[in-house]
This record gives C-alpha cells, structure tokens and sequence, in this order.
C-alpha cells in the first residue's frame, strides 16, 4: 500500500456548524427536551470499488420516527487508503422532497489527513404551505431514507478488502453530534457503521503445470484486468532451485511471442516490448530459492505509437521456460512457482535496486498490485508433448492441420499423441480440431490450450481414442 497524500481537501471548521448545532439541537447544549426512538436509525451503507479506479459513493440512510428537517453527522474513516472527495445529494430523499434542489444550509468539513468529517444540513430555511411547515422528510420507521451520499477514492495501491466507514457519536471542536432535528429538538439515533468494499479484480495466476522428470516446462502468466488497459508490468517470481531451473529463450521476443499480448502488440506499428528488463539473482540470494523478476513497458521511446493490452480477463502475457531436474523420485510430488514481492534483485556493479514487487501498469502511470495465485507445478510420469504438433515436427503449423484431416477423411497416419491432435482441447479429435488451427494461425482466433506454445502434460480429462503413450519427439520424451 502506498503512503497517502497529505493535503487537506475541503477542511473546514466552520462556526457556522457550531450556529446550525445550537439552533437544530437547543435542548442538547441547555439542558432541553431530546428522545431516542427505537426505529431512529442512522446507516452509513457499503461502496464498492477497484484500487485507483473510479470514485466509490456511499449512502447515509436513516429510519426515523420523527420529521426531519435538519441533520448534522460525524464520521471516520482510514486516510492512508481512502480520499473523501465530496458529498452529494443526487438520487436522496432529501433531493426528492426539495424537487431536485440542494438543502438551503449546507456545510461540510472534511479532513484527509485525520480521516474525519462532520457535516450540518438544513432542507429549507422558510416554511411552505400546505401546512406552512419547514420543509422536510416525513417519518419513515421501516423504509429507510437516504439523506447524503459520500464520495470516495481509493488508492491505486490498495489491496482488496473491507474498510470500515465509521458514524461518530460527535467529532470536532466545537463538537459536531450525529443527529436529527424535527421542530429544533434533536433526536439521537442508533449508530449503524458502513464500509468501502476494495474487490481488486486484477488477477496473475498460471496455466495449469504439469509435467515430468527431465522434461521442460512453459509457465504461462495470466492476467484478468477487466476495467484496466494495461501499459507494462512487472513481475516477481520464485521457485525451488532443485526442481526446476530457469531457461533463458534465445531471443527476448520468445518471451511473449505467441501469447494474446502478442497478438495484441501486432496491432501497433511498432508490435514489440520495447523495455524488457530480466533479473535472475537476488540482492541477498537465499539458498535453493530460485528467483526472477521482469519489468515490461509495451511503449517507451518516442514516437509514442500507445502499445497496450486492451481490458479483459485471462490474457496471456508472457511465458518463462523451465526445466525440470532429471530425478525420477520427483514422480508424484508437487512444487510451485509462487509470486514472492520484497526481493531486492541483484545489480552487480549498479546502483541498489529497489525491491521487486508484482504490479500492473495502466497506460495513466497508476501501479495496480493484483491478486497472486500461485502456480503448482504437479510432476508425473506421464509423456509430455506440445499440443497441436501432429506430426511430431516440434511446429505447430498448418501442415498440422492438413495431417490431422487426412487422418479423418483419406485414409491417413494416425497421430501418434491424440491429446496433441486435440487442438480446442475438447477432449476428442474431429474437424472442429482443425479449424481450431486455422483460425489460430490465420484468423486471430485463440490459441491452443496447455501445453502450448511450449511442451507440458496435459491437466484436463481426455476421452481420445488414440493415446498419447510417447508424447512428441520434439520434447524430449523416448
């Protein structure tokens, strides 16, 4: 979490709130009539939003057994995660009775730094007929009333979870109560608190890893951003030395290539990663802890060309390859690949670098640290093979297609792994597999499942009539 500004927005101490106080609540401060009913209820209600997203309301509602006509509140909140911004009537009881006009007295102080505000609302200063009365809402035990509506930001570092939004019996000096006023007598009300609900709905997590002893592994990184469009990110990851080592590709486009950050950079004039930053020794290395973290800008020199991975949900962007150690005990365990934040990455003959953390970078400049699943990495001793490589070329191409549908329709070679020839991983081979590969490598349809691009075991149930008892020779399987 990020440290919070500390600016004062809107602060206020006005005396007028100490004047609105007196008149609506003269009984209070001299020893005058007051009573506490039992549907007098004030509810500060839940928002919900999205770390450095757009701004969270959150209402005030009230039952009451009394008219109102005035109301003062006091509040709290956290200041180092939330900004209240401001205060609106739109789409309140109190906007209804006044005909879509504002309240007559309204003043409101908020406090960033303390997290506090406290507020006084007169609805009219003049009495209007039928009853010439000042206007007001009327009693409403059961259904509650809005009266006022909070608005908050969230920081762009927060993670997800309650904070508590919390309705003080008074705050302030000259002390501000949480009331209602009817015919200037106050009414103190049961005190019901409320909350800005953090859903961070930016995600990383892995494709399902399987695979074997001496064997190679693509873990594929995911990530669900359905609201952000996203402008780089970083990544820190680590993983038991013993099991697993980290292979550099020979090309720093094998990265990425072939993933839906890919095909989306293939929509630019300039379609790569054009900052790529690749660390693969800790600071301060702890022993059979292996450690890697990646820093990407999709668009970083000028002209500016606005590379960028559009909103949606289980993008694939990046992959980092792996082998697994050759140890035949290994069968049946599992290990993971886990996203670790903190790891100070080693810079041999630089300056210190700062600790690497896991965050998704919009296009606006805003760091957004996702939820972190953790990727288990299940070794078996089934074959390994690369899906959609029919015919054992270590490609998948259209010559893939070809052979698979001259399997089904002219008397072709069967495919000696049916789980690679199962291209839509629907757990069976038929025409649909072959279209599949064409509107993969043709039409920007989505790519094949793990394992894919790079050779793995397969993690879904299969009903294939043709086994897969070798796995493919390009990955190494006798």
């Amino acid at each position: 979490m990020i440290a919070k500004r500390s600016d004062r927005s809107m602060v206020r101490q006005s005396r007028s709130v100490l004047a609105l106080a007196l008149v609506m609540s003269a009984g209070v401060f001299v020893g005058g009539l007051t009573d506490t009913h039992a549907a007098d209820v004030f509810t500060i209600g839940s928002g919900n939003g999205i770390a450095g997203g757009a701004s969270v309301t959150v209402p005030i509602r009230a039952t009451h057994d009394e008219a109102i006509q005035g109301f003062s509140i006091a509040l709290s909140f956290d200041p180092l995660p939330l900004d209240l911004v401001g205060t609106d009537f739109v789409g309140t009881a109190v906007e209804t009775i006044l005909g879509g006009a504002a309240p007559a007295y309204v003043e409101v102080a908020i406090d960033n730094v303390a997290g506090t505000m406290t507020a006084g609302v007169i609805f009219g200063f003049s009495a209007v007929p039928p009853l010439n009365q000042l206007p007001q809402l009327p009693a409403s035990p059961i259904l509650e009333d809005t009266l006022m509506n909070l608005i908050f930001d969230i920081g762009a570092s927060v993670l997800p979870g309650t904070l508590p939004v919390v309705l003080e019996p008074a705050l302030g000096d000259p002390e501000v109560p949480t009331l209602y006023s009817n015919d200037g007598f106050s009414q103190f009300p049961t005190l019901i608190d409320g909350s800005v609900e953090v859903n961070n709905l930016v995600r990383y997590y892995f494709d399902p890893m399987v695979v074997v002893p001496g064997g190679s592994l693509s873990a594929v990184v995911r990530c669900d951003h359905p609201e952000e469009t996203i402008g780089g990110f970083q990544l820190a990851i680590t993983y038991d030395s013993a099991k697993l080592s980290f292979q550099a590709p020979s090309a720093v486009e094998q990265y990425w290539l072939g993933t839906d950050l890919d095909a989306a950079l293939m929509s630019f004039q300039n379609s790569t990663i054009e900052v790529l930053d690749v660390r693969t020794q800790a600071a301060n290395p702890i022993p059979g802890v292996g450690f890697l973290s990646i820093s990407a800008q999709f668009d970083f020199t000028t002209p500016l060309l606005g590379q960028s991975l559009a909103p949606g949900d289980a993008h694939s962007l990046i992959r980092i390859d792996f082998n697994i150690a050759n140890n035949i005990g290994l069968v049946g365990q599992t290990t993971s690949i886990n996203f670790t934040d903190g790891i100070v990455p080693a810079n041999p003959g630089g300056a210190p670098l700062p600790p690497a953390t896991n965050v998704v970078i919009t296009t606006i400049g805003g760091g957004i640290p996702p939820i972190l699943e953790n990727g288990p990495v299940q070794i078996v001793d089934d074959p390994s093979f690369l899906r959609g490589d029919v015919n054992r070329d270590g490609l998948m191409n259209l010559a893939d297609a070809i052979a698979l549908l001259g399997f089904l329709f002219s008397g072709g070679t069967a495919p000696t792994c049916g789980d690679a020839a199962d291209f839509n991983d629907d757990g069976s081979g038929d025409i649909s597999d072959a279209i599949f590969c064409l509107s993969y490598l043709f039409s920007n349809g989505p790519a094949p499942a793990h394992p894919f691009p790079g050779c793995g075991i397969d993690s879904t149930p299969s009903t294939l009539l043709l086994p897969c008892d070798n796995g493919t020779t390009a990955c190494n399987v006798p």
